[in-house]
């Protein structure tokens, strides 16, 4: 995805958090950026909810499990929980943002809307089911990002 707004919010991340993500990656943190806001959607992270995120990070470097060595992939996880992580310090600021150029991204590839869906539900079912906060946050994702199902 090379449109003005994601290279500019790529751009702008990188600066503000000191990321060394890619494009490529930062493509990857931009699709599961939802799952995080389920994840986080109490407003508070505690112990049980970092190591959702830290299975969010691994996620994400799992994708590219065919393209990079164990400890590439390694190194990948902890950047992107160092990323998820800024990104929650960072919250009010960066998840319109982030919401704003995924809707604009799905316009383009909406075959991966069913991806954000099932990876929305497994993060919150993953817990001790679906709290109704959580079905809130998924609602207004869906809602967002222009998603019908």
């Amino acid at each position: 995805m090379n449109t003005s707004e994601f290279k500019e919010l790529y751009e702008q991340f990188v600066f503000k958090s000191g990321s060394s993500l890619t494009q490529e990656q930062f493509t990857t943190l931009l699709m599961f950026f939802p799952a995080l806001l389920v994840v986080v959607s109490d407003g508070k992270v505690d112990l049980e909810e970092w190591t959702y995120i830290k299975y969010l990070a691994k996620f994400m470097s799992d994708a590219y499990i065919d393209s990079a060595s164990d400890e590439e992939r390694s190194l990948l996880t902890e950047s992107y929980y160092h990323a998820l992580k800024w990104l929650i310090e960072n919250l009010e600021t960066w998840k319109k943002l982030f919401i704003d150029v995924l809707a604009k991204y799905l316009t383009i590839h909406p075959e991966v809307k069913d991806d954000i869906i099932e990876t929305l539900y497994m993060f919150s079912e993953a817990s001790e089911g679906q709290s109704g906060e959580e079905i809130k946050v998924i609602e207004r994702i869906k809602q967002e990002l222009r998603i019908n199902s």
